[in-house]
């Protein structure tokens, strides 16, 4: 009987050995795909035209992310991107970079042959160069856009197909032309 007892004690403590051991491989495993800090920078540099000043692994509802800085020349912003596949989940707006001209830049005249547009009057970008920024910012296709007012300032809200079926919104300054924030939905 008591032979019985010790060998049920071992067949279960070597079951347990087995489950942690694959546990163990299955999580090494798992992180061997994760892509390399320095490739994950580099990708964002190039992708957005910066310079990455910090770059650190979080956890992004249950999913190794990689939270990144990004200085660019319109701002400062925050990428978040899938540490696996670098997809990017979320561009967010820190802060907006003004570039101050030393000497004033000459203005066209306009034609008086071609009336202003009440469009172009009341903002600084039109709907088309609205969609030209956010096309430039995102490959794909043109879906649709909006303007709408956020915290008390004219924002277009452009919508964007990505080849691989995503649907992403671009805000865009109405008054600079400058991205506020880029949206990826699933």
């Amino acid at each position: 009987m008591r032979q019985r007892k010790n060998m049920w004690l071992l067949l279960g403590l070597l079951v347990l050995l087995l489950v942690i051991a694959s546990v163990q491989l299955w999580t090494a495993d798992k992180e061997d795909n994760q892509i390399p800090r320095d490739t994950m920078k580099k990708t964002l540099e190039s992708r957005y035209a910066g310079s990455v000043t910090s770059i650190a692994l979080v956890d992004e509802a249950g999913k190794a992310a990689y939270k990144s800085v990004l200085q660019g020349k319109t701002g400062t912003y925050e990428i978040r991107a899938d540490a696996y596949s670098g997809h990017i989940l979320r561009i967010s707006l820190l802060q907006i970079h003004v570039n101050h001209p030393s000497e004033p830049t000459p203005v066209k005249p306009s034609d008086p042959a071609k009336p202003q547009s009440s469009e172009n009057a009341a903002y600084g970008i039109s709907l088309e160069q609205a969609k030209a920024i956010a096309l430039k910012q995102v490959e794909g296709v043109f879906d649709g856009i909006e303007i709408e007012e956020v915290g008390g300032a004219a924002v277009y809200e452009v919508e964007v197909d990505t080849p691989n079926g995503q649907e992403v919104k671009v805000q865009v300054d109405a008054h600079t032309g400058v991205v506020l924030s880029v949206l990826w939905e699933d």
